[in-house]
């Protein structure tokens, strides 16, 4: 039986998370027979690696920037201690980016899209002497040239095993354990059948939305409530609420079985603006809290450009009638798309702060708009001045949630924006609360948190963005501290 560790690198995030990637891989070949471990660099050290224990190594790369720096710095380790064994390389960045990660020289195979049927097919091929060209969703490169075998069909969502948290060293290290409420993620769909400019989604999941049951969703669940009490399970599908029969069931049988949770998911404007009442009470009493909406700007005219399908009356609309359920609604809102002018950025704040007047419980994130190949608008970005990365090791500096990608935002608009895209982390568009998005409870945190918070709520109630003195010393304790928010 072959064996493999599956190493998760470290995002250089302020602080650890889980790693579902890899988490959601091992359980899914050591149910199939294969001898799978994981790794996790946000809490492990390199050189604690057996490496004479393992025939292959993979590399998850969830990220890009910082995590794929430490990829290399661990590979580079490995094959300077001698380890001679292929490396598999798999995750979102390597699936966009797969012939660019194909021609570094510490990747041999590159497992595109889905990673779990893929790297279990490869590994059955590599152990037997078969040709890797017989496995579907593989790049990876032959006599100098790469090699590009067919795409995979997706796997039966259902298929999969509940996630082996027991395979995780130290379950009270990660940050969602520490938080006020602590948080459960599921994952019970993947992929979205929506075209989002910016979004990964046609690359990887090629617009094709499928689904656990409901009965598996449950028993998912279970599955964490065994390991953990989390003060809210989220569930981290680009889109839960696609289809509303099934989350109708999962919410009825929440309800049935009693299982006494606080739960989130992802919604759409446009799909809850056509809701009814009965739909959002049975909600309320499933233990539903929490709807995650993707706003992304107060501009009509960048709604279109992104293809966002959803108006800003929805928008208005929705947020109104949430109200009166009392759920914590949120909704993200980005910054400097192609084209962006400063008038629209200060017409998606006015926006924000429109709707939060209309609900007292309407909560929003501001991030910076990151171009990625494979993309529905990446062509626009590269037109309008972007200088893409051409191999894996450059990506290592290409930040997620910075203007430093966005060459055609200038003056006033790249300011604003550089500035406002960290407010995220803390309170700034509704009354200050000090336990909010707090891992951890040491004091110099929660100083530096209650300082930064009454400074954003300050800039953003008075529009005042010049002289951000305190946020660029932020930045620049982030940058110090090799931190990389995302």
């Amino acid at each position: 039986m072959s064996s493999i560790l599956l190493i998760y690198p470290n995002p250089s995030g302020m602080f650890a998370r889980m790693p579902y990637p890899v988490l959601y891989l091992a359980g899914y070949l050591r149910k199939r027979g294969i001898s799978a471990d994981i790794f996790d660099l946000q809490i492990e050290r390199k050189e604690d690696i057996d490496f004479r224990q393992y025939d292959y190594f993979g590399f998850s790369l969830q990220f890009t920037g910082p995590q794929i720096r430490n990829a290399l710095e661990v590979a580079r380790f490995l094959r300077k201690n001698r380890v001679k064994v292929p490396f598999i390389w798999g995750g979102t960045h390597a699936t966009i980016t797969a012939e660019e990660v194909a021609q570094n020289e510490f990747v041999n195979y590159v497992v595109r899209g889905e990673g779990e049927e893929t790297l279990y097919q490869l590994l059955m091929a590599l152990d037997s002497g078969r040709p890797p060209e017989d496995v579907a969703s593989l790049t990876f490169k032959k006599q100098n040239k790469i090699v590009n075998t067919a795409d995979a069909n997706f796997i039966d969502l259902n298929s999969i095993p509940p996630i082996p948290y027991y395979l995780l060293k130290n379950l009270q290290a990660y940050s969602e354990l520490k938080r006020e409420p602590s948080i459960g993620s599921i994952g019970t769909s993947r992929g979205c059948p929506h075209n989002c400019g910016f979004c990964y989604n046609k690359a990887v999941h090629r617009r094709k939305w499928r689904a656990m049951s409901p009965g598996r969703v449950i028993l998912e669940i279970k599955n964490i409530l065994k390991y953990f009490q989390p003060g809210i399970i989220i569930a981290n599908d680009d889109y839960f609420f696609a289809s509303i029969p099934r989350a109708k069931e999962i919410a009825q049988r929440i309800i049935d079985e009693k299982l006494n949770i606080k739960w989130s998911g992802s919604m759409r404007f446009d799909s809850a603006a056509r809701l009814e009442d009965d739909f959002w009470t049975l909600l309320k009493r499933s233990g539903f809290v929490n709807p995650n909406f993707g706003g992304e700007s107060g501009s009509t005219e960048i709604l279109k450009l992104i293809d966002k399908k959803i108006s800003l009356g929805q928008m208005e609309d929705v947020v109104s009638r949430l109200s009166k359920y009392n759920f914590i609604v949120y909704a993200n809102y980005m910054l400097g798309l192609p084209g962006e002018k400063y008038s629209d950025i200060i017409e998606t704040f006015a926006f924000m702060k429109k709707l939060s007047a209309q609900n007292n419980n309407f909560f929003t994130g501001l991030s910076i708009y990151t171009p990625y190949p494979g993309t529905p608008l990446y062509p626009m970005a590269l037109k309008y001045g972007l200088k893409a990365p051409k191999r894996l090791e450059d990506w290592a500096d290409y930040q997620y949630n910075s203007v430093s990608n966005l060459p055609w935002l200038r003056g006033r608009a790249r300011s604003v924006a550089r500035t406002t895209g960290l407010f995220t982390h803390f309170s700034f568009n509704q009354r200050l609360n000090i336990k909010y998005n707090i891992p951890y409870k040491n004091p110099i945190f929660l100083i530096a948190f209650f300082i930064l918070s009454l400074s954003a709520r300050i800039r953003w109630v008075l529009n005042f963005f010049i002289f951000p003195i305190e946020w660029r010393i932020y930045e620049y304790v982030c940058r110090a501290f090799k931190i990389s928010e995302r």
